[in-house]
């Protein structure tokens, strides 16, 4: 996914035939909120990015990841999948367990680069 708001926002609008201000109106947001995103002037609220998405029917996470306020999803890779597949068969209390683990492990490793997975590790 493109981390590009404006340019993909500029997009949907020609897709759609929708000016500034149509977008605007129908998100219920103003017209300089809309235009200022499409200009990169700021970091777009949360708010707005969820105007945006439910204005043009896309998941939220979405529009908020392309303005930047949170990462990209991860690319999924096999040891991401089966990490998942275990995941979901842990308990709720395993799992802050487990998070609390990683917590420590990430704490104590501080600012070390991070290894690339082997091709056995990433299956």
């Amino acid at each position: 996914m493109e981390n590009d708001l404006a340019s993909w926002l500029d997009n949907e609008l020609k897709e759609r035939g929708w000016s500034i201000r149509e977008m605007a109106r129908r998100a219920g947001v103003s017209h300089t909120a809309i235009a200022s995103a499409l200009n990169r002037k700021g970091r777009p609220s949360a708010e707005l990015c969820v105007a945006i998405a439910d204005t043009l029917g896309v998941p939220a996470i979405e529009v908020v990841q392309r303005a930047g306020i949170l990462p990209p999803d991860p690319p999924e890779t096999a040891a991401w999948r089966r990490l998942n597949a275990m995941w979901a068969r842990l308990s709720d209390e395993d799992q802050g367990r487990i998070l609390e683990i990683a917590e420590t492990w990430v704490q104590k490793r501080g600012r070390r680069p991070r290894r690339a997975p082997s091709s056995a590790q990433n299956g």
